[in-house]
């Protein structure tokens, strides 16, 4: 399988492709875990949907978390510079 050894000196596709890899590995072993039925990732299994598009499903939505998060980070940090300027320009 493919290694997800972190090593900064990668390029943001490789940087990428760990994250993806790393959450693709992760969903996977929850599969066992949630055969149940519960949660999310058993709710889709319990409809039979295929576990590679499941996968792809949750692996999908742990990278837009992590993005919406570093955005909505962003903006919490900038938007009191972003008021201050405006109060001066005023």
């Amino acid at each position: 399988m493919y290694s997800t050894s972190w090593n900064l000196s990668r390029s943001n596709t490789q940087i990428d492709m760990y994250f993806v890899l790393t959450a693709n590995n992760l969903v996977t072993r929850m599969i066992p875990e949630c055969k149940s039925g519960e949660g999310l990732l058993g709710a889709l299994l319990a409809e039979g949907l295929d576990h590679r598009d499941v996968v792809r499903t949750v692996v999908d939505l742990f990278l837009a978390a992590g993005d919406t998060v570093s955005c909505g980070q962003f903006w919490i940090e900038h938007i009191p510079l972003i008021y201050k300027l405006n109060r001066i320009k005023g």
